[in-house]
Protein backbone atom coordinates (compact mmCIF):
# COMPACT_ATOMS: atom_id res chain seq x y z
CA UNK A 1 0.00 0.00 0.00
CA UNK A 2 1.45 3.65 -0.49
CA UNK A 3 2.33 6.01 2.09
CA UNK A 4 1.60 9.44 3.04
CA UNK A 5 1.62 11.82 0.02
CA UNK A 6 4.45 13.16 -0.84
CA UNK A 7 5.02 17.06 0.30
CA UNK A 8 7.39 18.47 -2.72
CA UNK A 9 5.55 19.44 -5.31
CA UNK A 10 7.36 21.20 -8.34
CA UNK A 11 6.05 23.93 -10.27
CA UNK A 12 7.79 23.64 -13.86
CA UNK A 13 8.12 26.33 -16.30
CA UNK A 14 9.43 26.04 -19.65
CA UNK A 15 11.37 28.34 -20.78
CA UNK A 16 11.26 29.00 -24.66
CA UNK A 17 12.68 32.04 -27.20
CA UNK A 18 9.39 33.88 -26.95
CA UNK A 19 8.26 33.62 -23.26
CA UNK A 20 7.43 30.71 -20.73
CA UNK A 21 5.25 28.42 -20.18
CA UNK A 22 3.22 27.38 -16.85
CA UNK A 23 2.61 23.85 -16.99
CA UNK A 24 0.40 23.13 -14.60
CA UNK A 25 -2.02 25.55 -16.28
CA UNK A 26 -0.83 25.36 -19.70
CA UNK A 27 -0.34 29.44 -20.13
CA UNK A 28 1.91 30.86 -22.23
CA UNK A 29 3.47 34.25 -20.51
CA UNK A 30 5.02 36.21 -23.63
CA UNK A 31 8.00 37.83 -22.80
CA UNK A 32 6.67 41.52 -22.07
CA UNK A 33 4.34 39.77 -19.31
CA UNK A 34 7.11 37.93 -17.92
CA UNK A 35 9.18 41.33 -17.76
CA UNK A 36 6.63 43.73 -16.43
CA UNK A 37 6.42 44.82 -13.03
CA UNK A 38 4.65 42.72 -10.94
CA UNK A 39 4.41 40.28 -13.30
CA UNK A 40 1.51 38.09 -14.64
CA UNK A 41 3.81 34.94 -13.97
CA UNK A 42 4.69 35.68 -10.88
CA UNK A 43 0.87 35.86 -9.84
CA UNK A 44 -0.36 32.88 -11.52
CA UNK A 45 2.81 31.32 -9.79
CA UNK A 46 1.53 32.49 -6.34
CA UNK A 47 -2.20 31.77 -7.13
CA UNK A 48 -1.02 27.83 -7.68
CA UNK A 49 0.96 27.59 -4.76
CA UNK A 50 -2.04 29.65 -2.35
CA UNK A 51 -4.43 27.24 -3.84
CA UNK A 52 -2.70 24.31 -2.95
CA UNK A 53 -1.37 24.93 0.46
CA UNK A 54 -5.23 25.76 1.27
CA UNK A 55 -5.47 21.36 0.05
CA UNK A 56 -1.77 20.64 1.48
CA UNK A 57 -0.92 22.87 4.24
CA UNK A 58 1.95 21.53 4.63
CA UNK A 59 3.68 20.91 0.78
CA UNK A 60 7.09 22.52 -0.33
CA UNK A 61 7.18 24.26 -3.67
CA UNK A 62 9.76 23.92 -5.38
CA UNK A 63 10.69 25.81 -9.11
CA UNK A 64 11.33 23.72 -12.05
CA UNK A 65 13.03 25.48 -15.28
CA UNK A 66 12.61 23.61 -18.09
CA UNK A 67 15.41 25.84 -20.38
CA UNK A 68 15.30 24.94 -24.58
CA UNK A 69 18.43 26.37 -25.84
CA UNK A 70 16.99 29.35 -27.31
CA UNK A 71 14.99 30.03 -24.09
CA UNK A 72 17.96 31.44 -22.07
CA UNK A 73 17.11 35.00 -21.90
CA UNK A 74 13.47 34.03 -20.82
CA UNK A 75 14.89 31.75 -17.87
CA UNK A 76 16.57 35.00 -16.78
CA UNK A 77 13.33 36.95 -16.93
CA UNK A 78 11.33 34.59 -15.13
CA UNK A 79 13.62 33.92 -12.22
CA UNK A 80 14.13 37.12 -11.82
CA UNK A 81 10.26 37.85 -11.23
CA UNK A 82 9.61 34.71 -9.35
CA UNK A 83 12.67 35.20 -7.13
CA UNK A 84 10.49 37.31 -4.09
CA UNK A 85 8.54 34.12 -3.76
CA UNK A 86 11.91 32.74 -2.40
CA UNK A 87 10.65 29.60 -3.27
CA UNK A 88 13.53 26.34 -3.96
CA UNK A 89 14.17 26.43 -7.57
CA UNK A 90 15.98 24.09 -10.19
CA UNK A 91 16.67 24.29 -13.61
CA UNK A 92 17.65 21.74 -16.29
CA UNK A 93 19.22 23.09 -19.62
CA UNK A 94 18.02 21.18 -22.61
CA UNK A 95 20.41 20.46 -25.86
CA UNK A 96 19.66 20.36 -29.30
CA UNK A 97 19.21 16.59 -29.17
CA UNK A 98 16.57 17.61 -26.11
CA UNK A 99 18.70 15.84 -23.50
CA UNK A 100 18.95 18.07 -20.51
CA UNK A 101 21.41 18.39 -17.55
CA UNK A 102 19.93 19.08 -14.17
CA UNK A 103 21.06 21.67 -11.30
CA UNK A 104 19.68 22.69 -8.08
CA UNK A 105 20.05 26.67 -7.74
CA UNK A 106 19.36 26.81 -3.70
Amino acid sequence: MGGPPSREWQIILECQADGVVLEASGRRFSMAEVYEPGTALRAAVQELVLAKRQRLPDVRPEIRFLIRPEGLRAYYAAAAALEPLRLPTQFEVYRDGGKGERSKIR
